[in-house]
Parts: structure tokens; sequence; C-alpha cells
């Protein structure tokens, strides 16, 4: 992967949580996966990395992407923001109750509005 100095600074930060913003087509998806891999390479687990996008389409391709580039069959989490947090609604009785929710919620889809 060649990455120019922006890509390679954000690849490299040291900071927990930083933002990446940039236009169409410069590597964003290049540069969030060259980052997840040096982290792992480092020691993080994939378990401990989760990626939040807004599209379905767009979560497969990192993951495929991610796969692709760095060989590994364990993965970091890809996943839209409403999966992660239907996911978080399966898993956690605790916050499943806390919301109110006394079982996991349907997904409400266009045959059932």
């Amino acid at each position: 992967m060649n990455f120019n100095k922006e890509q390679l600074e954000a690849i490299n930060c040291e900071d927990k949580n930083i933002v990446c913003i940039a236009g169409a087509g410069t590597g964003k998806t290049q540069t969030l996966i060259g980052r997840m891999i040096r982290l792992i390479n480092e020691g993080v687990s994939p378990d401990n990395i989760l990626c939040l996008t807004f599209t379905r389409a767009a979560a497969t391709e990192m993951g495929e992407r991610y796969r692709k580039l760095s060989g590994e069959i364990k993965t970091p989490m890809f996943a839209t923001f409403h999966a992660f947090c239907y996911h978080l609604l399966c898993v956690d009785s605790v916050l499943r109750n806390y919301l109110g929710y006394n079982k996991v919620p349907d997904i409400a889809d266009e045959i059932s509005i």
C-alpha cells in the first residue's frame, strides 16, 4: 500500500480517536484499514476495534478490503450504526432492560410499516 504524508500521519497517530475528513476517492478507507492493521500488528485485538459506517454496502466493502489487505481471518467488527445498536440490544440484557425493552425488539421493515 502506498500512502501519502497525511495518510501516514493518520495511520501512525498515537491518539486513540482521530477524525478523517476527505473527499470521495481520496483513500479514507485504505487509510482506516492501514491504521487497523498497524494497531493489530502492535498487539491490539481485532475484537477491540469497531468500524461504523452509514451503509451496509460500505461496511461490507470495508470488511472485504480489510481481509484482502491484511490476510487476517479474524477481523474487527464492520457494521452500520443501526446494525451495531441492534446487536447491542440483542446481546446485552442489562442495556435492553435499562431502555425499557423486556425482549429483543423486532426490526421494522417496509412490509410492517
